[in-house]
């Protein structure tokens, strides 16, 4: 039986960054989730949490991810749920 392992990385903007993780973890990780941080509505995201099992061979998935702002700046209930409850974060 494979142990479960899951890796969770705090990727700062880069597209290049991206590419360079997810090439590093072909054939050590699979069912990789992406899932972005939007800092509000309409912006590019600016950090992506990358999550994985370590000797599975699934698919690379891109979540639909998480705004973290309205326009006003303050927080999205999801994000404050996260950040001032500890509510978990589902990465689907």
């Amino acid at each position: 039986m494979n142990t479960l392992k899951i890796i969770i990385f705090y990727l700062s903007y880069s597209l290049f960054l991206y590419l360079f993780v997810l090439s590093y973890f072909n054939g050590k990780l699979g069912d990789i989730i992406v899932y972005p941080l939007w800092p509000s509505e309409g912006k590019p995201a600016k950090r992506v949490l990358v999550r994985g099992r370590k000797n599975s061979h699934g698919a690379l998935t891109l979540a639909p991810g998480m705004i973290l702002h309205h326009s006003d700046g303050k927080y999205t209930p999801m994000a404050e749920a996260i950040l001032r409850n500890a509510s978990p974060l589902i990465m689907i």
